[in-house]
């Protein structure tokens, strides 16, 4: 038996799931296969395999300013690296405003990445849920208001490590970058980040000061995304 006050983040990985998952059509990679914003998807798959999986890189995260649609992309991209047989991880460090289970939603409730964080009594295994071949989801948990505090910490660290480790990719998303700074933790974890912008939603300055701060933490971003859906 593990004690309650026991940090098992690092315990065997190991995922046990019973849990079925609803594929919400906005993700066209399902809904719309042969369509054009499913091979602009497929698109950027490639161009991200070349320049990011092929040099050993394992972790990307997708950052916004407003409301572009960075969980749409990283929902659609996900499935599209699945897809092509790349081991995928797509995990939801938004702990203020979740989204992703609008996209992918459980037939029941589930533990996310909060629930993990403020328990160190469950291993991030119970978090990692199985939705189709080559996809698992950690969703990010009942919202917290100490999301700052967790992400700080060592334990949110060695989470990232593992799933970096376990997964042939892990892409993480996260809240808007110009109200909350979340995303420069989790960039300075994984490292590479894919940036996305809309028309009327994301503005030069927004971008270049997110861009700036993301560089300066020592993150590489890998270019932008404009999200036209």
């Amino acid at each position: 038996m593990v004690a309650a006050d026991r940090d098992t983040t690092t315990q065997p990985f190991q995922i046990l799931d019973a849990v079925t998952f609803d594929i919400n059509p906005a993700i066209l990679i399902d809904s719309d296969p042969l369509g054009g914003a499913a091979e602009s998807i497929h698109a950027i798959r490639i161009h991200l395999t070349a320049r990011h999986l092929q040099h050993g890189r394992r972790g990307l995260v997708l950052s916004e300013t407003g409301q572009a649609g960075s969980v749409f992309v990283a929902a659609n991209l996900a499935l599209s690296f699945a897809r092509s047989g790349v081991r995928t991880l797509l995990m939801d460090t938004d702990l203020r405003g979740p989204r992703l289970s609008e996209l992918i939603t459980p037939s029941r409730e589930v533990l996310g990445l909060a629930d993990v964080l403020e328990q160190p009594g469950l291993p991030i295994s119970a978090a990692i849920h199985a939705v189709v071949p080559n996809l698992w989801v950690i969703y990010s948990g009942r919202s917290s208001g100490r999301a700052q505090e967790l992400l700080s910490g060592n334990r949110f660290a060695r989470i990232c490590d593992i799933c970096m480790r376990e997964f042939d990719l892990t892409i993480a998303t996260s809240p808007p970058a110009n109200c909350f700074s979340d995303v420069r933790r989790v960039a300075s974890l994984m490292r590479d980040v894919l940036i996305i912008a809309r028309r009327d939603v994301s503005f030069i300055k927004d971008l270049k000061a997110m861009t700036d701060e993301l560089r300066s933490d020592g993150a590489r971003i890998l270019g932008t995304v404009y999200n036209d859906f």
